[in-house]
């Protein structure tokens, strides 16, 4: 491959890596605001009439938000090339300049290719735990309103 070439790709999956890492956090900061404001609804319902079944219902839905939450969280598990065990396998087979920049392009690739794959169960548990925290304001908007 030659050099502007692999240049561009590098520079490529290299942003590659930074968007989803961007995207990962962004995801999880979407899940506490959605699961901080549904709590505070929550919460002021609860204090203003107390219990009821729509405040149970939104209790449950608060927890499954939680757990959701925690999920996300758990989920962020993006790699990167390992580039230290590279050069040291590197210099105890005697790899070339050349055999050093392709095994780092290709762990590059590999990396961003198993990226993808955590990013999606991130926002599947992202998008569940915010329609739970949504859910659960919306239950307790309707007992504190709806009781008036």
């Amino acid at each position: 491959m030659d050099g502007p070439l692999r240049q561009d790709l590098v520079q490529s999956l290299e942003r590659s890596l930074a968007r989803q890492q961007w995207r990962m956090d962004g995801g999880k900061v979407v899940t506490v605001f959605a699961l901080g404001t549904a709590t505070a609804v929550s919460v002021a319902s609860w204090q203003e009439i107390g219990r009821t079944n729509l405040n149970f219902a939104s209790c449950i839905a608060l927890l499954c938000s939680l757990l959701l939450l925690i999920a996300a969280y758990n989920a962020d598990h993006l790699e990167e090339p390992d580039a230290h065990a590279i050069m040291a396998t590197a210099r105890d087979l005697g790899w070339t300049d050349e055999a050093i920049r392709d095994e780092l392009l290709r762990s590059l690739y590999e990396s961003v290719l198993m990226n993808d794959d955590c990013l999606r169960h991130m926002y599947w548990f992202a998008r569940v735990q915010v329609v739970m925290a949504v859910a659960a304001g919306v239950l307790s908007s309707i007992a504190m309103f709806g009781e008036r």
